[in-house]
């Protein structure tokens, strides 16, 4: 759909916003194109700022692409089970039911970028899933620009590092993890209640669930000359191909289609997971996170054969993922590997005091997560250097720890590595998509930096 000019005189922070998504439609290569664009600036920067040959960068390179394939896959399953569960006859009457609240292209904004926000709270994964979801069902039901719609849904992934989910957070509890960086330097484990609910962090996260929707209704198009539009039956068309199985009469359809098997496997997952948090406690990882999915599709769909038929409709949307999380786990490797983002941590450091040291670590936060997006492996990078500075300067270890985090959420709104499930989903490529991410990246920047300098100093002392 072209884009066409604007007569009507937009205000400053729209013209802003549409001057910055149009430089990036008309100049940004594919996704796949920018991994691989972004994968040779890391190999020059380690070239130039480490020890590194090129020969050895190469071979870090490969090794990064095959040590993130536990990852990718998991993020595969986490797409395909999650998006084959919402395609469930109840959870899709929900989905359908909030993208029939708004009325009208503002309302649109305020209800995706809600839907966004508070859901990556609960759970990251979720989060993805739903702001997909309700973007396209409000697309099937209003004019309005998708693309847009799209943006402001993922926006609320800002908070998802602040929520029940966050990686860094939820490592930071775990006594003997071999990435809790706190524990090895100070020999505590940080309780949920002294990062994620601690009043310096919920804080934020009520301004930013507030604003951001706020923020994307101003900043959208007025004209309506200038939406990128869908075709409403293209996309109900799409979603009719994961329909209900045809139940045929023969022995071989009945088993296809008994809901006896579903009970079968409900009924052995529900009692490995209810064992093991029994012993262990509730625990919501990544395995677990796709278990449920996957036991919560089974039920919901009833009979397996329409849990199959979902599935493989979900299933083509993960291309993009295959694909592009290799070359990401390369640019990882090599960051690691070559003590690259420990050169750009500690430079950092070096000017840093106990008050200031949270901040310049959601400085890093934002530099280092171009290169390695990932909550897990960002913080193998940084951890270790941001909480043995915290040991020396006397800062605040949850402090420092939470800078690092948000540092990771705000950088994804322009960082186009999560956004791919979304984007999967609602059938829409990044360039359409990634240039109105800035708006909430500056929003992202001026909140979690006044907090890490003046909010939560103030709050902890």
């Amino acid at each position: 759909m072209d884009y066409q000019d604007d007569e009507v005189r937009p205000g400053i922070i729209e013209r802003f916003s549409e001057g910055f998504a149009k430089i990036i439609r008309l100049y940004m290569p594919d996704a796949f194109i920018l991994a691989v664009v972004l994968t040779v600036v890391t190999i020059i920067l380690a070239l130039f700022l480490t020890k590194s040959s090129f020969v050895d960068i190469t071979k870090q390179w490969y090794d990064g692409i095959w040590s993130i394939i536990n990852f990718a896959f998991m993020m595969i399953l986490i797409l395909i089970t999650g998006y084959t569960l919402a395609l469930s006859p109840i959870v899709m009457r929900f989905i359908k039911y909030l993208a029939g609240l708004p009325k009208n292209q503002g309302q649109a904004i305020i209800v995706a970028a809600l839907v966004g926000a508070i859901g990556s709270f609960v759970n990251w994964g979720l989060g993805l899933i739903l702001m997909g979801l309700v973007s396209k069902e409000i697309a099937k039901r209003l004019d309005v620009d998708f693309p847009f719609i799209i943006a402001a849904a993922y926006s609320g992934f800002l908070v998802w590092t602040c929520g029940l989910s966050s990686s860094i957070a939820v490592i930071l509890t775990s006594r003997g993890n071999s990435v809790n960086f706190v524990e090895r330097f100070t020999h505590q484990v940080l309780p949920l209640q002294s990062t994620i609910f601690a009043a310096w962090n919920l804080i934020p996260t009520v301004i930013l669930i507030i604003c951001l929707p706020i923020l994307f209704y101003f900043i959208a198009p007025k004209d309506k000359r200038k939406w990128c539009l869908v075709d409403k039956e293209t996309l109900i068309r799409a979603d009719e191909e994961a329909g209900a199985a045809k139940i045929d009469q023969v022995p071989a359809a009945k088993l296809d289609n008994s809901w006896i098997i579903t009970i079968i496997i409900v009924g052995i997952g529900l009692t490995y997971l209810i064992s093991i948090w029994l012993k262990k406690g509730f625990l919501l990882d990544f395995n677990t996170l796709v278990f449920l999915f996957l036991l919560a599709g089974f039920l919901l769909h009833w009979r397996p054969m329409n849990y199959v038929n979902a599935f493989y409709t979900a299933a083509r949307t993960s291309g993009p993922l295959a694909l592009q999380y290799p070359f990401y786990g390369g640019m990882m490797g090599i960051m690691i590997t070559s003590g690259l983002a420990s050169v750009i941590a500690n430079f950092f450091v070096h000017f840093s005091s106990a008050n200031t040291l949270p901040f310049w670590q959601f400085i890093v936060s934002l530099i280092i997560n171009l290169f390695v997006p990932s909550g897990g492996g960002h913080w193998a990078v940084q951890g270790p250097i941001t909480a043995l500075a915290a040991v020396k300067l006397h800062a605040s270890q949850p402090l420092s720890a939470m800078a690092v985090a948000w540092g990771e959420s705000t950088m994804e709104m322009l960082q186009p590595f999560w956004m791919l499930p979304v984007l999967a989903i609602a059938g829409r490529e990044v360039r359409e998509v990634l240039g109105y991410g800035l708006a909430a990246f500056i929003l992202g920047v001026v909140v979690f930096g006044a907090t890490t300098l003046i909010m939560a100093p103030v709050l902890i002392h």
